[in-house]
């Protein structure tokens, strides 16, 4: 397996588990429970399997509905490495979404640019990518999609307004009722460029990432405030940590993160 066909898979199992463990802060506290303990017995995580040098659980999304109660996951596709591996992506966003559909829970699909910037950059990929998924799962109630992961650089709201002008119709040709995730600039933390200038469409929110550990009382004002002029949001990544991965864990400013989500 190649370097990137390994990062892909990775990166899809490192979100699902992200979104899991957030699901179960509060009653956890980030403490093993008795239910922890026992989740990987054979009566619970079901029928084993060797996928290249790993030992794998053919049921991880039945598991982290049924034990995590976890309700959603994202499946992120990386845009440039799309543009390389486009068969190994739409494989395993399909078996994504149908693990997803098969264990009750609701699936974001999520073209995830990062080292490009500004989502235009590879408008075509995505919209190769979203006419393919959209045409095979149309008006599946599962999906929300997410167009663009994290715009940054010297990307503006003008530059994604006019990238989300493109995507939305071609999800809505195929899924007219389908909720739209949309990136905001500077690594999806820019709500008040969008609140001067929302886009003309129905049924979409934009998105917020907070990493808490780094983005506190500023943020959430900013969070708070879009909310009090009516723009919809939605937190589609998040941690504990530094938002560069590493460094210190922050509980206290998680706890008033999803306190306020929570309100």
């Amino acid at each position: 397996m190649n370097d990137r066909k390994r990062n892909v898979r990775i990166v899809i199992a490192a979100m699902i588990l992200t979104v899991s463990a957030v699901t179960g802060f509060f009653g956890a506290r980030a403490y093993a429970s008795e239910t922890d303990v026992k989740k990987d017995r054979p009566s619970t995580a079901g029928k084993l399997a060797v996928q290249s040098t790993d030992l794998v659980d053919e049921d991880l999304f039945k598991q982290i509905s049924a034990d995590w109660d976890a309700n959603l996951v994202r499946l992120p596709v990386y845009s440039t490495v799309y543009t390389e591996e486009k068969e190994d992506c739409l494989e395993l966003t399909r078996k994504g979404i149908e693990a997803a559909i098969a264990s009750d829970m609701y699936v974001i699909v999520d073209w995830h640019i990062l080292e490009d910037m500004d989502p235009n950059v590879h408008i075509n990929e995505a919209h190769e990518f979203f006419s393919t998924i959209a045409s095979e799962y149309p008006d599946c109630p599962n999906i929300l999609y997410e167009i663009c992961n994290e715009p940054n650089g010297e990307t503006t709201w003008s530059d994604v307004r006019k990238y989300a002008y493109t995507i939305i119709p071609l999800i809505r040709g195929y899924s007219p009722d389908s909720v739209v995730l949309v990136g905001t600039p500077n690594y999806c933390r820019d709500l008040e460029s969008v609140a001067r200038n929302t886009l003309k469409i129905d049924n979409i929110m934009y998105s917020l990432h907070f990493y808490a550990a780094t983005h506190k009382e500023d943020l959430r004002r900013v969070y708070t405030a879009s909310q009090s002029r009516g723009l919809p949001v939605f937190v589609t990544e998040c941690g504990l940590s530094e938002a560069s991965g590493t460094g210190t864990v922050d509980f206290d400013s998680a706890a008033s993160w999803f306190s306020l989500l929570k309100d």
